[in-house]
């Protein structure tokens, strides 16, 4: 999937990425648009399912969903300030 900030695509989502995850921080806003390049298969993850999953499910989720924000956030960096 392409990922385009004002109308610029500025990364893709390889199969089995995700998005959204910054939702998880309270009063966060994202101004990405997500758009398919080919035909997709959506998971949508809510509170509530995740309230109804086993204890280790929305951990594990969680623990995926930060290790992709982090990811974002590094690859987001200035080339310079990475290799620091």
């Amino acid at each position: 999937m392409r990922v385009s900030r004002y109308g610029r695509v500025v990364g893709r989502i390889d199969s089995g990425g995700c998005f959204g995850e910054a939702t998880f921080a309270e009063g966060s806003r994202r101004d990405a648009v997500i758009e398919a390049e080919d035909p997709v298969q959506l998971l949508k993850v809510t509170a509530t399912l995740l309230e109804q999953a086993s204890i280790s499910c929305p951990v594990r989720f969680h623990k995926v969903c930060l290790k992709e924000l982090i990811g974002r956030l590094q690859r987001s960096e200035p080339p310079a300030a990475r290799a620091n």
